[in-house]
């Protein structure tokens, strides 16, 4: 891409390179992540189960939840969506999640708020959520731990920071 680069031909380029075959991808395609994977063991003599890791991405943005389930893939986890606060807390009524990743703004009910209503719930106060935002401000970060947010990333992010940040939530 050369500048000025006209949004056009800058969501045809992302899509081309989230594409596996290196097509462009329709507003439609599926995304999906394989199984994670936690360490493997180190004896060979008694191989352990391996355990699999579920995150839930709350990500209202297209463009934003195919870059980061690209991301959670790469890194070897399978993730669902929510696109609002109201579907998060849906999406927690049906399945057990070990993480998740959460924006700060969407529509319906946002991140803050959905933060604060499951760190109150003794069913979901354990899951820990890690807060993505592109707000820069001291004050949203603030906002976000005060809501309960057990760390912060801001977009872009950093794939290497992005994945110290989901490990390290999975320790917790």
């Amino acid at each position: 891409l050369t500048k000025p680069v006209r949004r056009s031909e800058l969501l045809k380029a992302i899509s081309t390179v989230l594409s596996n075959d290196g097509t462009p991808l329709s507003a439609h395609s599926p995304v999906t992540a394989p199984p994670a994977v936690a360490d493997t063991p180190t004896s060979s003599a008694s191989p352990m189960p391996r355990k699999i890791y579920r995150l839930l991405l709350a990500e209202d943005n297209l463009i934003n939840q195919r870059v980061a389930l690209l991301q959670l893939k790469k890194l070897g986890y399978t993730a669902d969506i929510a696109a609002d606060g109201r579907e998060v807390l849906a999406a927690l009524g049906r399945e057990n999640y070990d993480a998740i990743l959460m924006d700060c703004h969407m529509p319906e009910m946002d991140g803050y708020e959905v933060c604060h209503l499951l760190k109150k719930n003794e069913q979901t106060q354990l899951i820990p959520i890690i807060m993505i935002t592109a707000l820069q401000e001291l004050e949203d970060k603030v906002r976000g731990i005060e809501a309960g947010a057990d760390d912060f990333l801001n977009k872009p992010f950093n794939i290497a920071e992005f994945a110290a940040r989901v490990r390290s939530s999975l320790r917790l």
